[in-house]
């Protein structure tokens, strides 16, 4: 395989290796880009069936495509994508954009906010607000309370995965 540059990571720096191929079982060429992890001698081999592509530019499609799939997982798991009930295709439009759009804005909170590190950790500190925010509702008025005490931050964040 002939040696392409470098791609360089937050980390270390990754050589990757590209070569047409052809396929006798598919009846084609391919081109094929081998990433090698030297610190961890693990490898990545990836495919392509547009043999004019440069190998970066197909890491790079590998790397939107697996954003892709986090993102239509993450629909499924948290904002309901497959719970819709609708028959009517301008029903199901809008069901599908409302959960993707769901996705999309908690992504954005996850990007501004430091202190929380995964979507399941983002869905639990709201499922954990709105459930201190019942429990004050359901106390006297005459009872008081500091919203602002230190131990409900530890509450808000029960559950949460927190990095150390």
């Amino acid at each position: 395989m002939s040696k392409s540059e470098c791609l360089k990571g937050h980390i270390l720096t990754i050589p990757v290796y590209t070569q047409i191929l052809n396929s006798p079982y598919f009846k084609r060429n391919f081109r094929v880009v081998f990433l090698l992890n030297t610190k961890t001698n693990q490898y990545t081999l990836l495919a392509s069936t547009d043999i004019h592509l440069e190998a970066r530019l197909i890491v790079k499609y590998y790397q939107l495509r697996f954003k892709i799939e986090f993102l239509f997982r993450d629909a499924k798991q948290f904002t309901g994508l497959t719970h819709s009930q609708a028959r009517d295709d301008l029903s199901l439009d809008f069901h599908l954009n409302m959960s993707l759009a769901a996705v999309n804005i908690a992504q954005l909170k996850l990007s501004n906010d430091s202190t929380i590190h995964s979507m399941n950790s983002l869905v639990r500190r709201a499922y954990n607000s709105r459930l201190i925010d019942w429990l004050f509702s359901q106390l006297s008025s005459e009872a008081k309370f500091d919203i602002n005490h230190p131990m409900l931050e530890t509450v808000r964040n029960f559950g949460c995965i927190n990095r150390a």
